[in-house]
């Protein structure tokens, strides 16, 4: 089995870092706090001629008709270079939100270039950035468009939140569970994005700044810091590609470059994966991953009845993952194995873990740039604070860090 991102979603990363690099993402979010959207607006129009809006829109509306791979890979790129504006709604809430309801006209305008955001539910009770998007309410099933009431600060200057009134309805039953999924694995892919841009400003520092005649990232002290950060980050990203895959295809088992199903996930960079698929009666499958600070690892599956929730060789800050081995860059996939009694991938758990995995590890990345760079950090010159406030405002988007540990102890009993 191959569980990598291929070449197009490498491609698809590195156009949209080029595009928010040529357009100064970073000015544009330090403009849009100051009140002037004019060039992060830009920035959004530019995205939509490339098909990022339309991600998860389909064909015939315009859309690129993309999966959650695409999408988490896309917002983990716009999240590393902070661009302003409602991210996790516009890539995901509300294209899920709109296609629920069978809403045609709306996801056209989606995909065109239209910002939206939308309050969904108690983990999303108000809307991020609405005076620039298209507002939509989904309460109690029903979807609607929505009014924004006066619009309230928050910790991150270029972020604003407010409560919704319903205004039109737009469509009855629609799962407030999968607009919420969708919601916080954009979040947990953005979160990421934020932690690897606050590691590079802070491993480019360390490299630069001299203190007793060397670098101070030469000094144990500072690289053990970094390293930390650095294995966070790397434990995270394949929980938020295990959770895409479940999210987008029902099964953990099923994506890009994902040949047949009943493998571990054996994630990018996992060296000496074992046979990732262990039937009912395989004997001495190898490890499902074995890599640096992965703790008791063992069979990537063990016969007939593999339950497949727990974690075969589970590494530090995995929260819950579900995963067949959660070891630095395994792809938190699901069960280890497929058998007889195989227990099904938990969506819910998967994205919830997912996020509580991706909002630590930018916590952290956010504590120790901050400790590397000393107050310099604070300062509201320097870019590294606006990679902290938004850090700090993302961590309750879509649900808090409890809530989402709640819900994956509920799926576990």
């Amino acid at each position: 089995m191959e569980f990598l991102l291929d070449d197009e979603h490498i491609g698809l990363a590195d156009t949209i870092d080029g595009l928010a690099t040529r357009a100064d993402a970073v000015a544009a979010n330090r403009a849009w706090a100051a009140g002037d959207t004019a060039p992060g607006l830009a920035l959004w129009a530019s995205l939509a001629e490339l098909g990022v809006t339309g991600l998860m829109v389909a064909d015939e509306h315009g859309g690129a008709g993309a999966g959650a791979i695409e999408m988490v890979v896309a917002a983990e790129a716009l999240g590393r270079h902070a661009v302003p504006g409602p991210v996790a709604e516009t890539l995901a809430a509300v294209p899920a939100a709109l296609r629920l309801a069978g809403r045609s006209d709306e996801l056209t305008e989606l995909a065109a270039g239209t910002p939206a955001t939308i309050a969904a539910g108690p983990w999303q009770p108000r809307a991020a950035d609405s005076s620039v998007s298209a507002v939509y309410l989904l309460d109690g099933g029903v979807l609607s468009t929505g009014t924004a009431e006066q619009a309230l600060a928050t910790v991150d200057p270029s972020r604003t939140v407010a409560v919704v009134t319903p205004g039109q309805a737009l469509g009855t039953g629609v799962d407030l569970d999968e607009v919420l999924n969708h919601g916080a694995l954009a979040t947990a892919a953005q979160l990421l994005g934020l932690g690897s841009a606050m590691l590079d400003l802070a491993a480019e520092y360390a490299k630069a700044r001299h203190q007793f005649g060397r670098a101070i990232g030469s000094f144990q002290a500072v690289k053990h810091h970094l390293a930390d950060v650095a294995i966070a980050l790397e434990m995270a990203r394949p929980l938020v590609h295990g959770a895409a895959l479940a999210l987008g295809a029902g099964s953990a088992a099923s994506g890009p470059n994902v040949a047949g199903t009943g493998s571990a996930a054996s994630g990018p960079n996992v060296a000496g994966a074992g046979s990732a698929a262990s039937g009912p009666n395989v004997a001495g499958a190898g490890s499902a991953a074995s890599g640096p600070n992965v703790t008791g690892t063992g069979s990537a599956a063990s016969g007939p009845n593999v339950a497949g929730t727990g974690s075969a060789a589970s590494g530090p800050n995995v929260a819950g993952a579900g995963s067949a081995a959660s070891g630095p860059n395994v792809a938190g996939a699901g069960s280890a194995a497929s058998g007889p009694n195989v227990e099904e991938v938990n969506t819910d758990r998967e994205v919830s873990a997912a996020k509580v995995a991706a909002a630590d590890a930018a916590y952290l990345a956010a504590r120790h740039a901050l400790q590397v760079l000393g107050a310099i950090g604070y300062t509201v010159e320097h870019d590294l604070s606006l990679y902290l406030t938004k850090t700090q405002a993302l961590q309750s988007a879509w649900g808090t860090a409890a809530a989402h540990r709640q819900r994956i102890l509920e799926t576990l009993r």
